[in-house]
């Protein structure tokens, strides 16, 4: 399950930047800075927990218009590298893709990305 959810370091940055806060699995967060990865179906969430969504949850965030490719190895790219980015010509040129080692991170990247990009106008 750990390579389908983003990290708790990526979920924090999303809560922070106002990802909405739904998902099917969660970080619940232990007073002494621990985090597990729980189903949030079956488990009780409190105030401090951080939604640890999945690729597809992030993918529903976003626009359409997403181009997400997984890197074989090559020239310029390491193997099993993933690349989310946006396909739409309307969005600006300079976010052109974020990579990472897994899909839900690399769409989380792009998603924050995108929020930045947006509130820096």
């Amino acid at each position: 399950m750990d390579n389908n959810v983003i990290s708790l370091e990526t979920a924090k940055k999303l809560k922070a930047a106002g990802f909405p806060q739904k998902s099917d699995y969660w970080f619940w967060l232990e007073d002494d800075g621990s985090a597990d990865l729980v189903d949030h179906k079956s488990s009780l969430s409190w105030v401090n927990d951080v939604a640890a969504p999945a690729a597809q949850e992030i993918a529903d965030e976003l626009d359409k218009g997403i181009v997400i490719q997984r890197y074989h190895g090559g020239n310029f790219m390491p193997a099993n590298r993933w690349s989310a980015r946006v396909a739409s010509t309307k969005r600006p040129h300079s976010i052109s893709g974020e990579f990472a080692d897994t899909m839900a991170e690399a769409l989380a990247a792009l998603w924050l990305a995108l929020k930045e990009n947006n509130n820096a106008k």
